[in-house]
């Protein structure tokens, strides 16, 4: 299933004796970025959670939100009674030198967090994280699900995109059979305006030869053609296809101007700009499929 590289998911659930909420906000990138928040004491959690995730996520910027509320939070939630003291006296010296006549009160203290936070011992982080890869289990397929909405919408559009990207390549190959012949023609013509003798006929073969060689354009359109393939495989089998869909992008957009320099004739010059021109409009969007 082809998947957009922007979601959105939340899920909250009690286990364990925990309330667990994680949120996962996912934006395109080309390359994966973890940004994973957790509240104050919990570092062992988000180490996890980040190893967890990148096995489970190849490509995006992912934010993911971790907030974890105890049913019985004094259990966990202990001063850190030397730190305040400590605190406590820097604040009093301050006051005393300064000759303030302020008092140092317990709000003063509690505005630096240090001095009571959670205290996790390694058997609640142990079983913490059986309650949070749980809730992070349905989040990211909450995200995926999501993602594929958006990426099923986007497989119709790139379909169409590449549709129209085909007709024009027919348009194309079309029109450049013709060359051969207009070129022979053009040829003839000018040389009749400006000479008054009959050219040998293998002479103008040869010189039609030449020019329809400079302006040949086969093996651009082979290759335009087998992209265009290519890129309706990679979508019909629905795998994380984006950075093989840019790629094609790109080197459809080198055929098309290369096509435009070649030819000599307006119709495929035009044709060529508007396929340009479609490519980008493709690329914009394959850049926001996984």
């Amino acid at each position: 299933m082809i998947r957009s590289m922007t979601g959105y998911a939340r899920v909250d659930r009690e286990l364990n004796g925990c309330v667990f909420s994680v949120e996962v906000k996912a934006l395109n990138s080309k390359y994966l970025y973890l940004d994973v928040t957790t509240v104050s004491g919990f570092n062992d959690l988000e180490i996890r959670a980040q190893r967890y995730l990148r096995e489970k996520i190849k490509r995006g910027s992912i934010k993911i939100g971790v907030d974890i509320t105890f049913t019985e939070p004094e259990s966990i939630i202990q001063p850190d009674i030397v730190l305040a003291r400590t605190y406590y006296s820097a604040l009093r010296q301050i006051v005393d030198d300064l000759g303030l006549t302020s008092e140092v009160t317990i709000e003063t203290l509690l505005k630096n967090r240090d001095i009571i936070k959670p205290v996790i011992p390694a058997e609640l982080t142990d079983r913490l994280w059986v309650g949070l890869k749980t809730v992070l289990e349905e989040c990211v397929q909450k995200l995926n699900e999501d993602r594929e909405r958006e990426g099923k919408r986007l497989q119709t559009a790139l379909i169409n995109y590449l549709k129209s990207l085909t007709a024009i390549t027919e348009e194309i190959e079309n029109a450049s059979d013709q060359i051969l012949e207009e070129t022979r023609k053009s040829i003839k013509n000018r040389i009749d305006q400006v000479l008054s003798v009959q050219l040998d006929d293998s002479r103008l073969e040869q010189e039609v030869a030449i020019l329809a060689e400079k302006a040949d354009i086969s093996e651009e359109l082979v290759r335009t053609k087998s992209h265009l393939s290519s890129m309706l495989e990679l979508l019909d089998e629905g795998e994380d296809c984006g950075v093989q869909l840019d790629f094609f992008c790109q080197e459809l957009h080198r055929e098309f101007s290369t096509i435009a320099s070649k030819s000599k004739k307006l119709e495929i010059t035009r044709r060529s700009v508007e396929g340009r021109t479609l490519v980008n409009k493709l690329r914009e969007q394959v850049q926001n499929i996984q």
